[in-house]
């Protein structure tokens, strides 16, 4: 094999294009920020304007980023706008929102529809005013995301004010 690391010089292994400076990175990351408090003030006013109590956001395809949205409008309507914020995981097939705050995945909403409500919603308190429901446990089934057992417990825990059962933050 031989030494063949005196064969290759420190300029052959540097990239073809510039690197991102970390000034660049925080330019980058600020005009995000600006980005998501521009959406959020939105949101906002639309809520003040017409009521607006529900958003979803979805995709048809994965890894288009809505996963990183939604986390980031519900912590900008929950501190910017000291608005109150329940983020629900609904993606049952590849939940990410708990990793996200450090949460465990269950119990989250495929037990809450599974089990129904007389046990509390399994909703953790993640910040001041933002709370997260994780996806829970899939059985493979996704006919209960559409059931009127969903429609119900929606309605039960858009309407809750504030009357969710937290549970710890530990994640797995």
């Amino acid at each position: 094999y031989g030494d063949w690391s005196s064969d290759v010089c420190s300029s052959d292994l540097q990239p073809s294009r510039p690197t991102p400076t970390s000034s660049a990175l925080l330019l980058t990351r600020r005009l995000v920020e600006a980005q998501y408090r521009g959406l959020a003030t939105t949101l906002h006013d639309v809520q003040e304007e017409r009521g607006l109590r529900v958003v979803m956001v979805s995709s048809a395809v994965p890894r288009e980023g809505k996963t990183a949205t939604i986390v980031n409008l519900a912590l900008m309507l929950s501190t910017g706008h000291q608005k109150r914020v329940l983020l629900v995981d609904a993606d049952l097939r590849r939940p990410s929102i708990h990793q996200a705050f450090g949460l465990t995945r269950a119990p989250g909403l495929s037990d809450l529809l599974r089990r129904g409500t007389g046990q509390g919603w399994p909703v953790a308190e993640v910040a001041t005013n933002l709370h997260v429901l994780s996806a829970g446990t899939s059985d493979g089934r996704m006919s209960h995301i559409t059931s009127d057992a969903m429609r119900a417990d929606t309605s039960r825990i858009r309407d809750s004010g504030g009357k969710m059962q937290p549970r710890s933050r530990s994640a797995s």
